[in-house]
This record gives structure tokens, C-alpha cells and sequence, in this order.
């Protein structure tokens, strides 16, 4: 007896494969949307944690232009928290004819900071190099051709000919590979060339890495005990030198760099945890979605065999072997899904990310295994929403007797609509749409299952829509309305006559001295969170460089003696209102009290804004203007950029320029990825919409198929019985559209304060056209699930359909 319910069971799969498909579709979706998502972040985390642990990232990394001292480099080996200690040479460099600023390092098989050859080989010759695998994309360069340095001091050889490619763990932004002194302030690319090059006597830089279980405290710790090592050092050293050169020599600077500085880092990892924040909700409505529709697909089955159950019952058939009958399909369905889901999750959707990101990011290689968990949550999920529904449906027809099952099941008694009992629009109506809206309120419960699929559907895709919205308006907000400045310049110390120069420069329109210092938040009411204070040398000055406004109202924001400006998103962390007062700690770990007397709109990074009074009373000391923020007359092309960095780089006063355009740009790559998230988001939510309409269409179709041959019977043209079902899917796809446009504002809120990271803030609004978009997508479905049932009502058999049951 099981052998034959085993037949009829898989004889239903094949007389109504589009059942079977559409609930199999419904669940590979949810499935793959779940595991692709989830999984896409881990998978981005493991594939940076495995190339840095492969090539031996550095923890932290020490330099000094003239070069460490021997005895200097044997305290850092002996230190109790290091495990290994790299040295090499390292200079930067300008090419000719280019102008590129190349920085060049020593090549000696390194334990730390390992090489990955991309091409070729490592150089064995003294005039042969290998450069960083970013140059023969951007610059086009070919094995075997030369490269010349402009003169410089430290090197023996300025002609090298490329031997190879390299991708190096330190430059992981394709966008900024660092800063220099020279030209622009900007790396163009690294290369590695022999040691015979170099003509330093000692190594002027120190890469370590830290042993297992070092906490990032003991690093810090580590990073100021360094510090004052060197300074020692230099003292020591400098009193073997005549007097008049031991100012000087104590005047070395010591760069003390950790992975947090590297460009990139953290911002990768951030962008990793933003898809991960995708999966909190998302698949929720795509299983949501899929429960509906295993709900309404098993009732309706069980409901066209109840003869055939009842039939069962009479042979002998036991419940449950004719439940097996049901759970089978339902079992297969989803299993198929599951297991369709899980390839195309674990495999399509990370590696469309990953790849994306690949054009920001230098990670070499990643994998995306399946991860059991996630593969357990999903296949549970599933199973749930429909095996679990379908031994529910089918136990309440199991309690009936045969006698029951084995005659149709009686109609409902017909009823008033409330739109009846409003005789003066209910007369106005013709006969076709007086029992459209009768049919849409006599099958309540696909009523239901479609506005609530559609509006399910809808939210998701307006929610994609919307986050693309606030990801890409977030930056022109930003860096075209509220940061009003276009360069930075550093200066190594306060000094009026290079800002005068400054202000001199031809296309300067305006500069704004200001003291800046990056500060850390110990509130215990939120994870600590740097800050930039920020002083400005004249307070009526600023409005022409910080657009300083409420963001509920655009009413400006005037800095006041009386206590500071903070940033919107540093408010929201920590709950601050206007008279509260936040705790900041400095690099010397005194702390100050800061009171709030406004909070501007912001959406990167925090700050706080000062005038110089305030800041002298709570810092009880005078600022230092070492920054200056420049405005220029005119927009300026990148040319003109690098011609005024070369001018200000002269000067002995300045040791870095940077533009708000290059910024911009490295965001605009880092957040434009996650556009092709919301792309995925977007149509993974269409054809979940497009199954819904098609699923829920196909049953009315099957479930009025007497119906609609009786219309036929009595006269109605194809066109029309067509019309008297889409009429329906029209009415309940717009209900279901508009209060998937109320969940989906809803959702985008919930979803950019989740996607959102601590420094950043996305715009709130949805763009008017993103609305448009949402219900034309919608829309489009439900033509086209039109045009597929014009076609199945045109070969609907008349005689057969209206044949008695019994």
C-alpha cells in the first residue's frame, strides 16, 4: 500500500509541476538570500584573516627616516610581548617623466609583511625590482621594462627593470596607498628592490608582530614604551655628537604605525560587518512569505483530493500513510529548494560580493564553504514553514470521517459585502465588477496571502531602492554641503607666516587655521568612540568651512563660549542632549569634561566643535593652530592639485597636503559595492513577488476552474473571463503595493540604523523616483502573470470542468 501512495505521490508532482516548482522556487529563494547574506561577511572577515596570517601581517610597524641604531632594534627583539622582528630599507621615491611617488623597499625574503607574486619573479640582479601589481592595471607596464627614479641620495641605482608583480598585506586599498612628503602627499605604488640598492647604513624601518593573547591594551602600552625607548636612544647618541648637532639629531621623528593605520583595514572589516547586518531581517520576510505560500498551496491541494482521501480511508488506509501521501510532495519541494538554496547561496552570492569588493580592496584569494550552522538554521526555517504546515493542514481534514471526504465540500452561504450595503456606489457598478469584488471577499484567505506576499515583496524591494538612496546621497550631503572646505594642510608647527603664504597662493580663496586632536569617548554607556576636536583660530569664519546646522530644521548652528558642537551620529550613541556633557580623553590621558550646546547634522565620522575660549578653559591651555583647511575660487583639476602640494610641500613648515575630492572618491568605491548588495536585494525580492502572483493565480485559476467555464459557456470572449480574474490580481496587488510602500519606509528606517556603522550616518529620505520604481516592478509582474493565465483560461476543456464530481 505505501509503494502506491509512493506512485500517486510523485504522479502529483508530475501532473502539477507548477505547484511543486513554484513552492521549491519560494524556498531555494529564501534559503540562498539567507545563507548568501550571512554567510557573505564571515566569508569576507576569513578570507582577510587568512591572507594575513599567510604573508604574517605586521601588528605594528616603526620608522625613522635616518635609520635605527643596532642597540635600539635588540631592545624591540628582546621585548617580552614580541614574537618576531623584521628590518629593512625604505625610501620613497619620484619617477621621471610620471611624477609618480613610488616608495621602495628592501627586499631580503621577509618573515613579516610577505610578498605575494602575482607575475613573473623576485629579483636576484641589483638593478631589478618588483612593483606592486596595482601598476600594470592603472599604468600598463610590462615585464621587462624600466622604470628611473629622479636622483636621490639613498640610492645607489635609479634605473630598474620590473621583474615581477607583487601584492604586498600593508596596501590593501586600491584607492590610497598611503601618504608621503613628496609631490601630491600620495602614493602612487610600492616596490621592493635588492638591499645592494640602498646606501643606508642602518635599516629606518621595523616591522613586529606580537605574540598569541596580546591584548590590545598591552599593544598600546607596547606603542608608548617604544617611544620612549627611541627617545632614549636618541639621547645616548646624541651626546656623542658636538653640541651644535645634538638639537638636531634629537629632532628625529618615529612613526609608530599599527594595522588600524593601514588604509583600508578597519574599513573593510566594517564594510564586512554592514552585509552581515543585511541578514537580521531580510530573509525573515522571504520565509514569512514562503509559509504563506506553503499554507494556501497544501490547503488547496488537500482540498481538490478530499475524494481521493476519503477513498483511502474506505481501502483501510491508515492516517498517517495517507498524510505520507501529502508530506511526500511537500517534503521533496522543500528539500529540493534546500539543497538548490544552499549552492546557490553559499556559492553565487558571496562570490558576487567578494569579487565586487576585490575592485577596492587588494585580498588575495578567499573561499566560500558551506558554514553548518547557517545550513541548520535555514533547513530548520524551512522544513517549518512547510512540512510543519502541511502535517497541520492535512491532520484537520485526517479527523472527518469518509463518508465526508468522499462529497464535495459544501459551499460557503452566501452574504451581504459591506460595499453592498452602500447602495449608492453598489448600483453604480457593472455585473463584472460587482462580482469581482464579491469573489475578492468571498476567498478571504487568498485575499490575504496576496496582499500580505505583495506588500511583503514590495518593502523589500523599496527598502533596496531606499538604501541605495541613503548609501549614495550620504557623500555629496557630507562633502558638498557640510564640509565646505576642499584641502588640508599640516603643518609640523604653528607658524602664521606659512599661512599667509597659504592665503597667497593664487586660487586660494580662503583659509581657516584650526587645532585639531583625535580624542576618545569614556562614557560606559556605549563602546569607546574616537573623536576629532576641532578649534577654530575664528569662530565667525567657520560657516565659509563647516555648514554647522540642526538637522530636523537646517537652522544654523553658531559656535558659543558657553560649550561645544557635536556631531549627530556621536549624539545618538550616547544619548546626548543639548546641556548634557560627554567625558573625552586625550593622547595623554587627561580627561576633559565637555558640555553640549548643540548637535549638527553629520554623516561621517564624529566631532566636536570649539571656540578657542571654551577649549582654553576645559584643556586649561592655549591651542595650536597646526591645520589648515584651504577653499579655493574654483573647482581645481587634478593637475592643478598636484601643482600647488608640490609649492606647499616646499615649504620646510608643512608635511602633508591632502584634497576632500580624493577622499571622496576612496568612499564613493568603498560604499558603491554595496549597491550590488541592494541589487541582489532588489531582485531576489522581484522574483519572490513575481512567484507570489504567479503561485497564488495558478490556484484561483484551478480552484474557479467551474466557474470560469460556466462564464465561458454562457458567451464570454477569452479577453474578458481573462479580465475577470487579473481585475482581481489588480485590486489586491495594489492594496498589497500600498501597504508594502508603509512597511517599506518602515523597513529602510530599521535597516540603515542597522547597516550603519558607529562612525557613519545615511541619509533617511527615499527618493520620490525609488517609489516609481517599486510599484513599476510590481506591476510588471502582474502583467505578465496576466499574459501567462490569458493562456492557460484559453485551454481550459468546457465539458470536462463542468462534469458532475459524483
Amino acid at each position: 500500500m505505501k509503494k502506491t501512495l509512493l506512485k500517486t505521490s510523485l504522479r502529483e508532482i508530475r501532473t502539477t509541476p507548477g505547484r511543486f516548482l513554484s513552492l521549491m522556487t519560494i524556498i531555494l529563494l529564501g534559503v540562498a538570500f539567507f545563507v548568501g547574506i550571512s554567510a557573505t561577511g564571515p566569508d569576507m572577515k576569513q578570507a582577510a584573516k587568512t591572507y594575513y596570517e599567510r604573508t604574517n601581517l605586521a601588528d605594528m610597524t616603526l620608522y625613522t627616516p635616518n635609520g635605527f641604531q643596532s642597540s635600539f632594534v635588540e631592545k624591540i627583539k628582546t621585548d617580552s610581548l614580541v614574537k618576531e622582528v623584521d628590518t629593512q630599507d625604505r625610501v620613497d621615491v619620484t619617477q621621471k617623466n610620471t611624477q609618480d611617488v613610488i616608495r621602495l623597499f628592501s627586499y631580503n625574503d621577509p618573515k613579516i609583511n610577505q610578498l605575494e607574486l602575482i607575475e613573473g619573479r623576485m629579483p636576484k640582479q641589483k638593478n631589478e625590482l618588483v612593483i606592486d601589481a596595482l601598476a600594470k592595471e592603472t599604468k600598463g607596464y610590462h615585464l621587462q621594462d624600466s622604470i628611473t627614479f629622479e636622483s636621490n641620495d639613498q640610492l645607489h641605482e635609479m634605473t630598474y627593470t620590473i621583474v615581477g608583480y607583487v601584492a604586498s598585506p600593508e596596501f590593501l586599498s586600491k584607492d590610497n596607498r598611503g601618504t608621503t612628503t613628496l609631490k601630491n602627499g600620495s602614493l602612487t605604488y610600492f616596490a621592493y628592490a635588492l638591499p645592494d640598492n640602498f646606501k643606508m647604513d642602518e635599516a629606518n624601518q621595523i616591522a613586529l608582530t606580537f605574540k598569541a593573547g596580546t591584548t590590545a591594551k598591552q599593544k598600546e602600552q607596547a606603542k608608548a614604551k617604544f617611544d620612549t625607548l627611541f627617545k632614549e636612544e636618541l639621547k645616548k647618541q646624541a651626546a656623542t655628537l658636538p653640541e651644535v648637532k645634538q638639537q638636531a639629531y634629537l629632532m628625529q621623528p618615529l612613526l609608530l604605525t599599527t594595522r588600524a593605520d593601514l588604509p583600508g583595514y578597519e574599513e573593510y572589516e566594517q564594510n564586512a560587518d554592514r552585509i552581515s547586518s543585511l541578514s537580521t531581517v531580510f530573509p525573515v520576510i522571504f520565509f514569512f512569505v514562503a509559509a504563506l505560500i506553503s499554507l494556501t498551496s497544501v490547503s488547496r491541494m488537500v482540498e481538490e483530493k478530499r475524494l481521493e482521501i476519503g477513498t483511502y480511508f474506505a481501502l483501510g488506509y491508515r492516517p498517517t500513510e495517507i498524510a505520507s501521501k501529502f508530506l511526500i510532495y511537500v517534503t521533496l519541494a522543500c528539500v529540493s529548494g534546500i539543497l538548490l538554496g544552499l549552492s546557490i547561496g553559499f556559492y553565487l552570492f558571496p562570490r558576487i560580493i567578494i569579487e565586487a569588493y576585490g575592485q577596492v580592496y587588494d585580498i588575495i584569494g578567499y573561499q566560500t564553504p558551506w558554514q553548518w550552522p547557517l545550513v541548520l538554521i535555514a533547513s530548520g526555517v524551512s522544513l517549518l514553514c512547510t512540512v510543519v504546515v502541511a502535517i497541520f493542514v492535512v491532520r484537520v481534514e485526517l479527523i472527518k470521517v469518509p463518508a465526508v471526504l468522499m462529497r464535495p465540500k459544501a459551499p460557503k452561504a452566501g452574504k451581504k459585502i459591506l460595499l453592498e450595503r452602500l447602495p449608492f456606489f453598489w448600483r453604480r457598478l457593472s455585473f463584472t465588477y460587482k462580482v469581482m469584488f464579491r469573489n475578492l471577499f468571498r476567498y478571504k484567505a487568498r485575499m490575504w496571502m496576496t496582499i500580505l506576499g505583495i506588500a511583503g515583496c514590495t518593502a523589500m524591494i523599496l527598502t533596496g531602492f531606499g538604501l541605495k538612496d541613503s548609501i549614495s546621497e550620504m557623500i555629496p550631503l557630507q562633502f558638498d554641503k557640510i564640509w565646505r572646505y576642499e584641502a588640508i594642510v599640516t603643518l609640523s608647527q604653528e607658524n602664521q607666516p606659512t599661512i599667509e603664504k597659504l592665503s597667497e597662493t593664487k586660487d586660494v580663496k580662503a583659509v581657516l587655521p584650526i587645532f585639531t586632536q583625535e580624542v576618545t569617548t569614556t562614557s560606559s554607556a556605549y563602546a569607546k568612540q574616537t573623536v576629532s576636536m576641532i578649534v577654530p583660530e575664528t569662530k565667525s569664519e567657520v560657516p565659509d568651512f563647516y555648514a554647522l546646522h540642526q538637522a530636523k530644521n537646517n537652522k544654523p548652528l553658531l559656535l558659543s563660549d558657553d560649550g561645544a558642537i557635536v556631531t549627530q551620529k556621536l549624539a545618538n550613541l550616547f544619548s546626548l542632549q543639548v546641556g548634557d556633557s560627554v567625558v573625552v580623553k586625550q593622547t595623554n590621558n587627561q580627561e576633559l569634561t565637555i558640555k553640549i550646546a548643540g548637535i549638527t547634522e553629520n554623516y561621517v565620522n564624529h566631532a566636536l566643535y570649539l571656540t578657542p575660549t571654551y577649549y582654553q578653559e576645559v584643556a586649561k591651555k592655549n591651542p595650536t593652530y597646526t591645520t589648515a583647511l584651504v577653499t579655493f575660487d574654483q573647482s581645481l583639476s587634478s593637475k592643478r592639485q598636484d601643482e600647488l602640494t608640490s609649492t606647499w610641500m616646499k615649504e620646510t613648515d608643512v608635511i602633508n597636503v591632502s584634497y576632500l575630492s580624493k577622499v571622496k572618491t576612496e568612499l564613493e568605491s568603498s560604499l558603491g559595492v554595496l549597491t550590488i548588495v541592494m541589487w541582489v536585494l532588489i531582485i531576489s525580492a522581484g522574483l519572490l513577488a513575481f512567484i507570489v502572483l504567479y503561485s497564488l493565480n495558478t490556484m484561483s485559476v484551478a480552484e474557479r476552474v467551474r466557474e470560469l467555464s460556466t462564464i465561458k459557456v454562457l458567451g464570454f470572449f477569452d479577453r474578458e473571463v481573462t479580465f475577470y480574474i487579473v481585475r482581481e490580481n489588480i485590486i489586491l496587488s495594489t492594496v498589497g503595493t500600498l501597504v508594502g510602500l508603509g512597511m517599506g519606509v518602515l523597513l529602510h528606517a530599521f535597516v540603515i540604523q542597522t547597516v550603519e556603522m558607529d562612525t557613519t550616518m545615511f541619509s533617511p529620505t527615499i527618493n520620490g523616483i525609488s517609489y516609481v520604481y517599486s510599484i513599476g516592478l510590481t506591476y510588471l509582474f502582474v502583467a505578465i502573470v496576466g499574459v501567462a493565465t490569458h493562456r492557460t483560461l484559453k485551454k481550459i476543456n468546457m465539458l470536462d470542468a463542468l462534469k458532475a464530481n459524483e
